[in-house]
């Protein structure tokens, strides 16, 4: 691989510094404001890599054969000197490969002001997250901070990482491949074809369309889909909401999750599809002109599991000390009475919904 620093891939760099304006008496708070511009051309399939922190991520597609980026970082503080000194805190790096334009950003220092990310659940996950940031930053007492946003165009097609934490990222349409790393942010999106992988850390998601995508989301507040069109795959943990529609045609979602204390699909009329949703601990309500026949599940031995190849069902080995302890019987009561399963099929079943969740209240409608 040929790598080197962005020198001839590099059209135009340039950079400014502007005092914004002083805050209101009180806070008499300083803002500078630094811009950079790069623009690559000569643009040979490369994937365009970002990675930032305490800031937005704008991407918009256009029809030049260039990437435009354009960076604003934005330095708050008591006095001009400190303004100027976080800027010059921050770094950038940026270096291009025969498969790739790598931009990363660091602020060099922590800030005193949070972004707000919606309504997530005050979980233990979260206030371990703040209390590690907290200490590994060792947040100064001042009212000073640093915003490094990103406003970037990108050819159609153009494949995408982007990496951000304590901030969002916005994405209009998306044809290319499209990696998400997002940690305490929201990513917004309208119609992503993929295939695309996004991970969430406390994190929300709104997307217009989605289809080929694999999302993973841990502590988060709301996951909200409009429609899934295509293939879509997700292992969900520990959020307040997930909500999503369908549409008709040959595609299959999967879900696994835990711990969400919400989630809503929205099925179309005349629904042409195959739904299998299985809950432990779970309640379920269906609103919707599908029908969904509640199953009765049973223990099963470790033969016949064996056989049906059924993930649902719960094998004790015999003559073990599980299988002593634990009474057959009283078993298969608690896992009828907090196990449920339901299943339905219309048409054709040409899309595949395989819905397992544990403690959350799940309403088809």
């Amino acid at each position: 691989m040929n790598k080197k620093m962005v020198k001839g891939g590099l059209l135009a760099c340039c950079c400014c510094i502007t005092v914004l304006c002083n805050a209101s008496r009180d806070s008499a708070q300083v803002t500078l404001e630094k811009k950079i511009t790069k623009l690559y051309n000569k643009l040979n399939g490369e994937a365009l890599a970002i990675s930032n922190e305490y800031g937005e991520i704008y991407i918009h597609a256009w029809d030049k054969k260039q990437i435009l980026v354009k960076i604003t970082l934005t330095a708050q503080s008591a006095t001009k000197s400190g303004a100027e000194k976080l800027l010059n805190l921050v770094t950038l790096s940026a270096a291009r490969s025969d498969t790739a334009i790598q931009l990363s950003t660091k602020t060099g220092k922590p800030n005193t002001v949070y972004f707000q990310i919606g309504a997530l659940q005050d979980t233990a996950l979260n206030k371990r997250e703040k209390k590690e940031n907290e200490a590994h930053f060792q947040i100064s007492s001042l009212n000073e901070r640093c915003a490094i946003n990103y406003t970037v165009f990108v050819p159609p097609h153009t494949p995408l990482k982007l990496t951000n934490k304590f901030g969002n990222i916005n994405l209009g349409d998306v044809t290319g491949e499209l990696h998400i790393d997002e940690s305490f942010g929201q990513v917004t999106c309208n119609r992503v074809f993929g295939p695309s992988v996004l991970n969430l850390s406390v994190a929300n998601l709104s997307v217009a369309s989605l289809a080929n995508a694999a999302i993973k989301a841990t502590g988060f507040g709301t996951i909200k889909i409009d429609t899934i069109a295509g293939n879509v795959e997700c292992g969900l943990s520990a959020g307040d909401k997930l909500e999503a529609g369908f549409v008709n045609g040959a595609y299959k979602f999967l879900l696994k999750s835990d711990n969400i204390k919400f989630v809503t699909f929205h099925l179309p009329q005349n629904f042409d599809a195959s739904i299998t949703a299985h809950g432990v601990f779970s309640t379920f309500s269906n609103q919707s002109s599908f029908v969904l026949t509640p199953l009765h599940l049973k223990l099963q031995g470790p033969a016949d599991t064996a056989a049906s190849g059924h993930p649902d069902t719960v094998p004790v080995q015999p003559g073990t000390s599980q299988g002593k302890a634990i009474d057959k019987k009283l078993l298969e009561l608690v896992l009828q009475k907090k196990t449920q399963e339901f299943k339905g099929t219309a048409g054709e079943g040409k899309t595949t919904l395989n819905i397992a969740v544990a403690f959350s209240k799940v309403t088809f409608d």
